[in-house]
């Protein structure tokens, strides 16, 4: 791939970089705001907060590792494009996660409002990635069976690490 110089500039770096460390970027972000709203509801599960934010990072983040995975069969530019978009989605996807989880972290989750809160800010969340991630397979020319892997391999991921990972014993609270 072509790469512009500008003068007295260093030159830019190929996009498949540039759309890698944009799509790493944005990972990061997901990984703290998830980890953080794993800390934050840890309590009810009789967790400390690490472990909390590992739980959750296990239960919220292994599908788009599985998905990234799949776009690995995509022909390149196509696949290039896509992770870096997945790479936006998971970053503004989260976004609506951190009011209930800034609140709960200063404030704690004493009882049902909290944990109804989270509910309604997971769901407000999810619709957000679905129909983005509908808006972006379109835009991109790709079929929206990638909307279907991308929601099976949530859910499947998610599902099987919340009854490995939790105790539903355990709850103090609810």
């Amino acid at each position: 791939m072509k790469t512009t110089t500008y003068p007295n500039s260093t030159p830019a770096p190929p996009q498949t970089a540039l759309q890698l460390n944009i799509f790493l970027v944005n990972a990061g972000i997901a990984l703290l705001v998830t980890a953080a709203f794993g800390m934050a509801f840890a309590a009810l599960f009789s967790e400390a907060m690490v472990p909390g934010a590992g739980k959750m990072t296990l239960i919220c983040g292994t599908g788009w590792i599985v998905l990234l995975g799949l776009s690995l069969s995509m022909k390149a530019d196509d696949g290039h494009a896509y992770r870096s978009r997945l790479g936006r989605l998971m970053r503004n996807g989260v976004l609506f996660l951190v009011p209930i989880t800034v609140y709960v972290l200063l404030f704690g989750a004493r009882g049902a409002l909290e944990i109804q809160l989270a509910l309604v800010s997971v769901s407000f969340s999810f619709a957000y990635m679905l129909f983005t991630h509908i808006k972006d397979c379109i835009e991109l020319g790709l079929s929206q069976r990638w909307t279907l892997y991308w929601f099976l391999s949530l859910m499947a991921t998610a599902a099987a690490w919340f009854f490995v990972l939790c105790d539903f014993g355990k709850f103090e609270t609810l």
